[in-house]
């Protein structure tokens, strides 16, 4: 029979109310397996190991300190399988691999074939002292805990225990709570040198903006409808504007204005498109970064019968337009855009996908390798004389 386990659950100040998050909490919820949750709530978190074990009857508690996570289907199970008696145990992650190892998961399936490779390592390893996301842990560890340090947190839990926390290398999971941090400086290189006043529109907690201020030194804006994002933005020094971009009114002559990742959340690109090429001064900028819905990864899953929405990635949740080269470029012409720069952001063929590409040109079907291969396109534009 198996351990009654307890799910303990701490919501994510950042993203909390975000529709990645709802997409994100609602395949947890169909992957994890738990007998009763114990919530906090946004100002206070769930019960604390000492009151849970007054509370709770359960042998072992998954803990979920990040619920920003994107979880491998038999991760729970690796998990209870691995943790030491007395123990707790927690789940890879992408802060364990050494730079310069590649994580070449962009969707579902790729991720789960990225953890059938992490099977040919040692199924456990040390804890290596890095916060905890989430772990599992048994009740006889927080009972331990609770003699010898009765006010321990959650968070502290797999440090006090020591060599009693392991991490499980079969198991994996992958963070997107950065989702609003992302500085995206490679994206500065594209930018001409007469660029000194920046409107970034949907730049999260301008992160993009900050770097472009302090390696250009020139000035930026931000515009950001989540408050907490741009809240923290102003505390960086940068104009936020907290308005719809479809609403801003000409007065302001911008010598860039910046789209990245954001056109494909767009209900109206063309429209939002056109509304920039109005905001910029004669001869000025546009800079987008757009996933590519012609990828691989995507072509893999249609013909598998898979299309399933992430919180992040090309198909994350709140994307609700979908481009390719040729369609892209139709769009940027018909608004007024001249192409100054088009790069392709690439990421190879899985062995699989690789595969189906060769039994293709064997036969004789002629298939767009470099757009198959195209995660995302960096694209520099000017506006064009009308």
């Amino acid at each position: 029979m198996p351990a009654m386990t307890d799910l303990i659950y701490f919501h994510h100040p950042q993203m909390e109310g975000t529709a990645e998050l709802r997409r994100g909490l609602s395949q947890l919820r169909r992957s994890l397996h738990f007998d009763r949750c114990w919530a906090g709530t946004e100002r206070q978190g769930p019960p604390s190991p000492k009151q849970i074990l007054q509370q709770s009857a359960a042998r072992q508690f998954l803990v979920i300190l990040n619920p920003a996570l994107i979880i491998s289907d038999q991760m729970q199970q690796y998990l209870e399988r691995s943790i030491p008696p007395g123990g707790c145990i927690l789940p890879s992650d992408q802060r364990g691999f050494a730079p310069g190892v590649v994580l070449d998961y962009v969707n579902r399936s790729g991720l789960e074939d990225f953890v059938k490779r992490l099977q040919g390592q040692s199924e456990t390893v040390p804890h290596d002292g890095r916060p905890a996301w989430i772990y599992l842990i048994e009740r006889a560890a927080i009972e331990a805990m609770a003699e010898d340090q009765a006010g321990a947190q959650w968070s502290d839990l797999p440090d006090l225990l020591g060599g009693r926390s392991l991490i499980c290398q079969h198991a994996y999971v992958h963070s997107y709570s950065d989702y609003y941090q992302g500085r995206r400086e490679e994206m500065l290189a594209y930018l001409p040198k007469d660029v000194h006043h920046l409107l970034d529109v949907g730049g999260g907690q301008g992160g993009f903006a900050a770097a472009f201020m302090q390696q250009r030194q020139g000035k930026a804006s931000l515009v950001e409808m989540n408050e907490d994002a741009s809240g923290i933005a102003r505390q960086k020094g940068i104009d936020v504007i907290h308005q719809p971009f479809a609403s801003l009114q000409p007065g302001v002559d911008y010598d860039c204005i910046s789209f990245l990742d954001v056109l494909e959340h767009m209900p109206d690109p063309d429209q939002v498109l056109g509304k920039a090429h109005g905001l910029l001064r004669p001869g000025g900028y546009l800079l987008l970064s757009v996933p590519n819905i012609g990828h691989w990864s995507v072509v893999l899953d249609l013909l598998h019968g898979r299309f399933e929405y992430l919180p992040v990635g090309i198909l994350c949740e709140t994307h609700i337009r979908f481009f390719t080269r040729i369609e892209l470029t139709a769009l940027l012409d018909e608004t007024g855009f001249s192409i100054e720069i088009w790069h392709n952001q690439h990421s190879p063929f899985s062995d699989t996908f690789q595969a189906y590409f060769n039994a293709c040109k064997t036969s004789g079907l002629q298939l767009d390798e470099e757009n198959l291969q195209a995660l995302v396109f960096h694209i520099l534009c000017k506006k064009a004389i009308v």
